[in-house]
């Protein structure tokens, strides 16, 4: 019976140690980055196109190792129908999104009849790579560990669920509870011995 009080005690005031494993850094390499700017080209003036003329407006979009050209926006001012007016940097149409290599401006009347251009705006973004100077880490949260559970007298008790505590083994006080119970036994049978009439 000690036994098993003794085991429900360390069982109810065992530390109850929660393991929190914390993830590991996460870095992140680096490696090339692209920037971009915005480069914007106007050219005003009047120039009369037949069908099928083109027009070089002497305005230059540089080219420049290492770097990539990509149009972002057109615009064409002409008397006539602008749809009609082709526009190119270099050898390269100048649509929304194409990638150009550099060269001047020029003006192309695709349409059939003669018109006047009178302006052209170009906007293109110039990109290059460039590499990162360090690497990016990311730093795991800080993991503070749980409290030990501390042993008392109090935590005992409720852990025997409020046992009365004699001051003595549990064999001993099983022995003499025995002895105790057994020599009560014997007296009442004793007692109730039936006597002889007429003793």
């Amino acid at each position: 019976m000690k036994a098993n009080v003794s085991r429900m005690v360390i069982s109810a005031a065992a530390c109850v140690c929660v393991a929190v494993m914390s993830a590991p850094a996460a870095a992140v390499l680096a490696g090339p980055a692209t920037v971009c700017a915005t480069e914007q080209y106007n050219w005003t003036g009047q120039a009369s196109l037949a069908a099928g003329e083109s027009f070089s407006t002497g305005v230059t979009v540089p080219a420049q190792d290492g770097t990539q050209l990509q149009v972002s926006a057109v615009d064409v001012s002409a008397s006539g129908a602008t749809a009609d007016v082709g526009v190119r940097i270099g050898q390269i149409a100048a649509a929304d999104g194409a990638t150009v290599s550099g060269g001047e401006i020029a003006a192309v009347n695709g349409g059939a009849g003669t018109l006047m251009v009178t302006g052209v705006s170009l906007s293109v973004d110039r990109c290059h790579q460039v590499d990162q100077e360090a690497p990016v880490v990311t730093a795991s949260p800080a993991v503070t560990p749980a409290p030990a559970a501390t042993t008392t007298a109090a935590t005992r008790k409720a852990a025997v669920g409020a046992l009365p505590n004699t001051g003595n083994t549990s064999s001993g006080v099983v022995v003499v509870a025995f002895g105790i119970t057994a020599a009560g036994v014997a007296l009442r049978s004793v007692s109730r011995r039936r006597r002889p009439v007429g003793a």
